[in-house]
């Protein structure tokens, strides 16, 4: 994602509606699939009431054609990296469950679409080491999370958070075929543990083998979105207003941070995204 055509937005913690009355910016000129792009996405929020930021001069994305999208291999990577970072968290957060509530209370047993795998147990932290190597694929903040003894409640939420991110990879990768409305988390759907059983049936090499990044422009399309749903929420906050069209403030954050990083907003790496608005 660019920087220059970024320039002239809000950032999250600004008031918004100054930034909307702001006069046109001299020789700024956008192109064909920007103006395409944004007009969609301003479509799908018209459609589920959710306020649209109006200054036609800020907000866009660089052009297709001045943005490298991560490669399949660096996603596959990350996947694998954070599903063992999510299993970890959630197996801190059983051990800290009473005793009779320790258990998993989602599946117990999944089967895929295409039949091919039937677990009775859902793999641990210490499944995804073994077979995939994570510990080579995990940000410094995530091995220092791993390693800690006795990791914050802070720490341990944002671990678990990144379940919403693995969806979006999963999507990114073609294994989810689309991205649900970001209302319900992962939990609430039942998607978290079925992500986590679909990555574990296949090999390293079977996952790097056996899935198709989708284009460019269909994560765009889904970056651009992403984009003016975080500021709307932004925007109601500022306002002191519920999140408009019943959205999850938290997962719209965590897909924004995803897709900053599909997208290489700004060259940044995973520990270190930002989420302008």
């Amino acid at each position: 994602m660019g920087f220059l055509s970024r320039l002239f937005g809000s950032k999250e913690n600004s008031d918004s509606s100054n930034k909307e009355n702001a006069n046109p910016v001299e020789n700024l000129t956008f192109s064909k699939d920007q103006k395409e792009r944004r007009a969609k996405s301003e479509e799908f929020c018209k459609s589920k009431n959710i306020p649209i930021y109006n200054n036609p001069y800020a907000m866009y994305f660089e052009p297709e054609s001045k943005i490298t999208i991560r490669t399949k291999n660096e996603i596959i990577d990350r996947t694998l990296g954070l599903s063992s970072f999510f299993l970890k968290a959630e197996k801190l957060h059983q051990e800290s469950l009473p005793e009779k509530d320790n258990k998993f209370t989602l599946i117990s047993k999944f089967i895929s679409e295409e039949g091919r795998y039937l677990y009775n147990d859902d793999p641990t932290f210490e499944d995804f080491q073994s077979k995939y190597n994570t510990f080579s694929k995990l940000t410094p903040s995530e091995i220092e999370f791993i390693n800690s003894e006795n990791p914050t409640q802070q720490q341990r939420s944002n671990a678990y958070w990144r379940t919403e991110s693995i969806n979006v990879l999963l999507w990114a990768l073609g294994i989810n075929n689309f991205l649900t409305y970001p209302n319900k988390t992962c939990d609430e759907s039942g998607s978290a543990e079925i992500n986590i059983h679909r990555i574990y049936s296949f090999t390293e090499q079977e996952f790097r083998d056996n899935t198709i990044l989708r284009t460019k422009s269909e994560i765009l399309d889904e970056a651009d979105l992403i984009l003016r749903l975080h500021w709307a929420c932004v925007n109601g906050r500022i306002k002191n207003e519920s999140p408009p069209g019943d959205l999850n403030p938290s997962i719209i954050y965590v897909r924004h941070w995803t897709l900053n990083w599909l997208t290489n907003y700004m060259n940044q790496e995973w520990d270190n995204i930002t989420t302008d608005t």
